[in-house]
């Protein structure tokens, strides 16, 4: 399901998401690459760019902020941390 649209009736599920994502994200480098591969398969980044664009939530904004930060932070492996841009 791609969100077309962030406001305030699903504001609360994309910040779930995002924070799944940098839950799932920072395992996936410590334990199972696989994690790591989909995520840039995917072009997760690509996503949160535009998630950030379509957002007027500050809620989502900010949520959108502490994953990136939690994924800098937390990424061991140099591959991830070059493709992820940290």
């Amino acid at each position: 399901m791609k969100i077309q649209v962030v406001n305030e009736v699903n504001k609360d599920f994309v910040v779930e998401a995002l924070r799944s994502i940098a839950e799932l994200i920072t395992y996936g480098d410590q334990h199972d690459s696989a994690f790591f591969e989909f995520f840039m398969e995917k072009q997760v980044m690509g996503e949160f760019v535009r998630i950030l664009k379509i957002s007027r939530s500050m809620t989502v904004s900010l949520q959108l902020l502490q994953t990136m930060s939690i994924m800098i932070q937390n990424l061991k492996n140099e591959h991830a941390i070059c493709c992820s841009g940290g």
